[in-house]
């Protein structure tokens, strides 16, 4: 597999959440946080037609930044686990971030949601990929955080196709750490490097980018997500 790289630019419910849903007027009855649909959806699936990885910078505006980091900010997080069904174990020295999965009980909630149900398809028309849902989880590292290199999708063993990372970050330097390093394959020692600035967006294929996040050096927050296939 070739490694390429595109920079567009552009101007589920948790088991273990237990938190009380929060009543929210009807979508059609409220203002939306974001673009309806995102301007950036027809480059996205151009992009990802030609390239590995695609990066959007400024995808949100920084309002609804804030309206997230508020929403995230007001739920209970747990440590982040790996593996998966029985097989799940919390493993500090794979990953240390901790996560609250994402529901829709909140406005910021549903329009991001929207959003990844507009992407998701967009996608299905292009590449006729069968995405039937999306998960997705906050993710908060502490200062030194990390998750090493690994896959978010093993070939014909995991229902997860595309990824996507969405930053929350104000004000993020490269002097802050922190990357998104994505790679070539399992081969490949040097990788490219991705700063998780506030609104970039990263998407790719969850079974063809090995990818870590190296440590930082403040709080790091993010969405991660996953578009999947039936299980």
């Amino acid at each position: 597999m070739s490694y390429t790289y595109q920079t567009v630019a552009v101007r589920s419910k948790d088991p273990d959440h237990n938190a009380p849903a929060r009543p929210l007027p009807p979508r059609s009855d409220r203002p939306h946080m974001t673009q309806n649909p995102p301007l950036w959806l027809t480059s996205v699936v151009t992009t990802l037609a030609q390239h590995d990885v695609c990066v959007i910078p400024d995808a949100f505006s920084n309002e609804f930044c804030a309206a997230l980091r508020a929403d995230l900010n007001s739920l209970p997080l747990r440590p982040a686990a790996v593996g998966r069904g029985q097989q799940r174990i919390h493993n500090s020295a794979i990953r240390n971030d901790n996560t609250v999965w994402l529901d829709g009980s909140s406005a910021a909630q549903q329009d991001y949601l929207l959003a990844m149900e507009q992407l998701r398809g967009a996608l299905n028309q292009q590449f006729f990929m069968g995405l039937a849902e999306y998960e997705a989880h906050y993710a908060v590292y502490p200062p030194g955080g990390f998750y090493q290199r690994h896959l978010d999708s093993f070939r014909g063993s995991n229902p997860r196709r595309v990824t996507t990372v969405f930053y929350l970050n104000e004000n993020w330097q490269a002097d802050d750490g922190g990357e998104l390093r994505v790679y070539r394959d399992q081969d490949d020692g040097v990788g490219l490097g991705i700063l998780p600035a506030q609104g970039t967006l990263v998407i790719f294929l969850s079974d063809r980018v090995p990818h870590e996040v190296k440590p930082g050096h403040r709080e790091r927050l993010s969405i991660a997500g996953w578009f999947r296939v039936p299980a």
